[in-house]
Formats: structure tokens, C-alpha cells, sequence
């Protein structure tokens, strides 16, 4: 528990946490998670003494926010609803869009995405009500994302377009970085290499520049990818190794997740796949712990591609039918494509021409239905 110097009552001692957490949220940006966790906790524990509905909302939504980081999902979710019922109680309207937002991304880590996109357009329209769309800036970004990981490009590139346009006219450096580099995913699925990496290196350059380590890992892994797409290897390996480092240093388990995927696709690539097996059951391990589908489909599907690489074609396939049966669930239409894809060939090469043709073909017609390029 952090120490609050000099003798204070619960209420007084509960104020000064909560202004000492407001002091000390920057600390998410230097990886200090588990310093800024306990301080959390402890604010909103001491807030409830309190009959001030205002201290009570603003300690559960840091609660919140903080738990979202770490991968305590349900526990993010619970704190974020409670936050938005003071807000409700306390009339604070712009406050209430910016939690609907929050919670909103709480569900789409979740896979809940159906409700994650109807409460990120609604916390958007709570905002123009208001008369202040830039409120909503975050969730416009955020949908876009959103979009972008259920493979509805070009709906992903007007949200973001205008999210970024909102961003810059706020001066939201931060927002904007994000939006940058969600542009930069689409660019690439897009087959857009070359807009992708700059879009990509404008992000870890302001990421760089506000000190913010946990958006650095990510745009230093983003980056990455499309060096690994472009060939470049050495910078590619040196780029994952870069975020599994930052990962770490943050406990950003999420994060840590998608950057020991990354690395071990990278080694798969260059055939060292033992320690690409390791790697990729470390991600996997890590999604189920902290309730990440998306991240866990992932795994299974790389998973499944190291298992082929090894002859285990039986494995193989199970890890392509979980990673499809997860991506109906969470609607992650273009990993469910390639997915069925591998799937197909899988079937193929073990004598099972028809079931293989069959998830060829249907692979082929997804691709083909949400627009894709360079996918199949």
C-alpha cells in the first residue's frame, strides 16, 4: 500500500490518494503497472468512504482504465460500469461519453463486438449531442480500430480519417499517435506497404516524443511487421525483440502476448521452430489468462502454422479449427480467412481432397466478399 505521510481520516486520507493518483498516472507511460495498480485500487477502496459522488467516479474510472492495461478484464468492466452510474448520478454528460467509450474497449479485448461497436457509436453520439464532437474523438478512433480487426477496411479508414482530423484540430498528440498507427494496419492489410510504414514511423515518433512506453512497443512492433513483410529481417527481429522488451518492462501482458507471436512467426520464417513452438504456447498461455479471444485465435493460428512447418498435420489442422471457431465468435473475419485457407491445404496434404477443396473455397469467397488483398 502506498503511504500517505502524517495522521488522516479515511475521507481526507482518501482525497489525498486520489490526488496522488492523478499525480502518478503518467507512471503507466514509464511501465511502472504494478506501482500504479496498487494506487488505484487503494483510491477507489477509500473513495467508496466518501459521500462525494465525484471522488467515487473518478477513482473507478482509473480503477478501471489501469485494469485494462493489465488484462483484468472483468474486473475493468466492472469498475468502468460503475464509473458511468456516478457519472449518470453526478449529471456529467461529457464525463459519461468518455466512460462509454472505455467500456466499450473493455468488450472488443473481450471479443464482444456486436456490443463494443453499439456502445462506441453511442458514447460518439452522446458527444454531438453535447455539442462537442471532439469529446468522442477516442471512440471514433477506437471503432476504427475496431473495424479494421473485423476486416471492414474501408469503413476502418473513414472512422480513422476522422478521428485523426479530430485529434489534430484537439491537439490529442496521443490519440493521435494511436490513430496513425491503426492507418498504418489497414495500409498493410491493404497490401500498401510503403503508406503503411509511414504512417507506422510518424506514430513511434510521437509515441517517442510524449515518452509514452506502452504506445512505443506497440508502433515498435507494428513496424516490425511490415519490415518482416518487406524482407528486411534483421530489422524486423531486432523490432520484435524491442517490444517483447517493452512488454515486459510494462507487465503489459496483452502486449507482451502479441510481441512473443511476433517474434516467433519471425523465427518460424527463418526455421527455427522449436523456439517458435515456445513462443507462440507462451502467447497462447498468456491470451487465456487474461480472457484476450482475438489474441488467442492468433496464437492458434500460428501455432497451427509451426505445427505444419514440423509435419504434425493432425495438430495442425486442430489449432486452424479452434483459431476459426474463435473468429466466428469474435468476428475476426480476416484471420478466419486465412485461417480456412491453411486449413484447406492442411486437409490436402493429408489425402482429404474434397473437406480441402471445400475450405479453399470458402476461404477464397471470404477473402474475396470484405474486399482483401495480398491475403489468399
Amino acid at each position: 500500500m502506498l503511504a500517505i505521510p502524517g495522521p488522516l481520516d479515511g475521507a481526507v486520507r482518501a482525497a489525498a490518494l486520489l490526488r496522488l493518483s492523478r499525480r502518478t498516472g503518467p507512471l503507466h507511460l514509464l511501465g511502472r503497472r504494478a506501482r500504479q495498480e496498487e494506487c488505484a485500487r487503494e483510491v477507489a477502496r477509500l473513495a467508496e468512504q466518501l459521500d462525494d459522488d465525484v471522488v467515487r467516479r473518478d477513482a473507478a474510472r482509473t480503477l478501471g482504465s489501469v485494469l485494462f492495461v493489465t488484462g483484468r478484464l472483468e474486473e475493468a468492466a466492472v469498475a468502468t460500469d460503475r464509473a458511468i452510474a456516478l457519472a449518470r448520478a453526478t449529471g456529467d454528460a461529457e464525463v459519461e461519453a468518455a466512460l462509454v467509450g472505455n467500456l466499450a474497449s473493455v468488450l472488443a479485448r473481450q471479443g464482444k463486438v456486436t456490443e463494443a461497436r453499439r456502445l462506441y457509436e453511442q458514447s460518439i453520439e452522446l458527444s454531438r449531442a453535447l455539442g462537442k464532437p471532439g469529446v468522442g474523438t477516442r471512440s471514433t478512433a477506437n471503432l476504427g480500430a475496431l473495424l479494421w480487426s473485423r476486416g471492414r477496411l474501408t469503413e476502418a479508414r473513414e472512422q480513422l480519417e476522422r478521428a485523426l482530423t479530430l485529434s489534430r484540430d484537439r491537439g490529442l498528440r496521443r490519440t493521435e499517435a494511436a490513430v496513425l498507427g491503426n492507418l498504418g494496419l489497414v495500409d498493410h492489410d491493404e497490401g500498401r506497404l510503403r503508406a503503411s510504414r509511414a504512417h507506422t514511423a510518424e506514430s513511434l515518433a510521437i509515441y517517442r516524443e510524449l515518452g509514452d512506453r506502452h504506445g512505443e512497443a506497440i508502433a515498435t512492433g507494428n513496424l516490425a511487421m511490415i519490415f518482416h513483410a518487406e524482407g528486411r529481417v534483421l530489422e524486423a527481429h531486432d523490432g520484435y525483440e524491442r517490444q517483447l522488451a517493452l512488454s515486459r518492462e510494462m507487465g503489459h501482458r496483452q502486449a507482451e502476448a502479441i510481441a512473443m507471436g511476433n517474434l516467433g512467426n519471425l523465427l518460424a520464417d527463418e526455421g527455427r521452430l522449436d523456439e517458435a513452438r515456445r513462443l507462440i504456447l507462451g502467447k497462447l498461455a498468456i491470451s487465456r489468462e487474461i480472457g484476450d479471444p482475438r489474441t488467442e485465435a492468433f496464437a492458434q493460428n500460428g501455432l497451427g502454422l509451426v505445427l505444419g512447418e514440423m509435419g504434425d498435420l493432425e495438430a495442425a489442422a486442430a489449432c486452424q479449427r479452434a483459431c476459426i471457431e474463435i473468429c466466428e465468435r469474435v468476428e475476426e473475419r480476416l484471420l478466419a480467412a486465412g485461417a480456412r485457407a491453411e486449413l484447406g491445404s492442411l486437409l490436402l496434404a493429408s489425402g482429404d481432397h474434397a473437406a480441402g477443396r471445400e475450405a479453399l473455397l470458402v476461404a477464397r469467397a471470404a477473402a474475396e466478399t470484405h474486399g482483401y488483398q495480398n491475403t489468399l
